[in-house]
């Protein structure tokens, strides 16, 4: 799985995003080739946040119910999608949840901003999947602590000024 705001790679599937923003709608025509969204499928990548064989979709104001329905007749059953319903105030679900690394599929803690999550019975899942929730500041929140990129199970791409989520890390 690999995925970024404009596209995401899936299995053996590549597919384009429908940017929600008006000033993000040209960066759609950067990429091409991919599966396209149907009408009334609302999809930035940047709200699918992969963990195994998992994808975790964020529904809020730039990813709407559509897309986690149509997502899951894409991916069949090699994906478990599980959606989290996100206050406007979440750029992103992968500004505000990031998982933690889980060896042997032991429970290795997530970061998160709980102030973005609509739903409680989300948090719930969470914490029951992951453990221990580390909560962001205000402040590295606002810095993107919780956007990560893993090269590899060792190696996470993250803000230098976000000295919480790097000791987490």
């Amino acid at each position: 799985v690999y995925i970024r705001d404009i596209a995401g790679a899936i299995d053996d599937k590549f597919i384009q995003a429908k940017m929600v923003a008006n000033a993000r709608k040209p960066e759609e025509r950067t990429v091409t080739g991919g599966i396209t969204l149907p009408e009334g499928v609302e999809l930035e990548f940047g709200n699918v946040v992969p963990d195994g064989d998992q994808l975790f979709v964020g529904v809020g104001r730039r990813t709407n119910w559509a897309a986690v329905e149509w997502l899951k007749g894409v991916v069949g059953n090699s994906r478990e999608i599980i959606p989290l319903e996100l206050l406007d105030l979440a750029l992103h679900l992968d500004c505000v949840f990031s998982p933690g690394r889980r060896p042997n599929g032991h429970q290795g803690g997530a970061i998160i901003y709980e102030a973005a999550f609509a739903n409680a019975n989300n948090l719930k899942l969470l914490r029951k999947m992951y453990g221990k929730l580390y909560g962001l500041p205000d402040d590295e929140y606002q810095k993107l602590g919780a956007n990560q990129v893993w090269l590899n199970p060792d190696t996470p791409i993250k803000s230098a000024h976000c000295p919480m989520a790097t000791e987490i890390l």
